[in-house]
């Protein structure tokens, strides 16, 4: 999904959570993705370890918050829901956080 020239959501084929019903997408228009595709190809290929897209996030504070400690995390490197909540000053909010990663809320990024 795209606001303007901006990747605003990402989704796969099969995916059934978090994926927006049909009339969230809007009419198709490939038009505009050409990079975005290019570069999700090259990253699945092994061939990109860092993306360089105008992303238009649509989140609160909190989500927003996730997603930048989720981008910081080095190619790679894994780290677990806890750490990051740890990271975010509070380990209770490991469940939140995991909710914000996989789409459990309303918010997209």
């Amino acid at each position: 999904m795209a606001d303007g020239n901006a990747l605003s959501g990402l989704y796969f084929a099969h995916q059934q959570r978090g994926r927006p019903g049909p009339e969230e997408f809007g009419l198709r228009d490939d038009a505009g993705f050409g990079s975005a595709c290019r570069q999700i190809e090259e990253y699945f290929a092994g061939e990109r370890r860092e993306f360089e897209l105008p992303l238009a996030p649509r989140g609160d504070a909190f989500h927003r918050s996730v997603w930048d400690l989720i981008a910081a995390i080095p190619y790679g490197r894994t780290r677990t829901y806890g750490e990051l909540a740890a990271d975010l000053g509070d380990r209770h909010l490991a469940q939140a956080l995991g909710g914000a990663v996989g789409g459990e809320s309303a918010v997209r990024w």
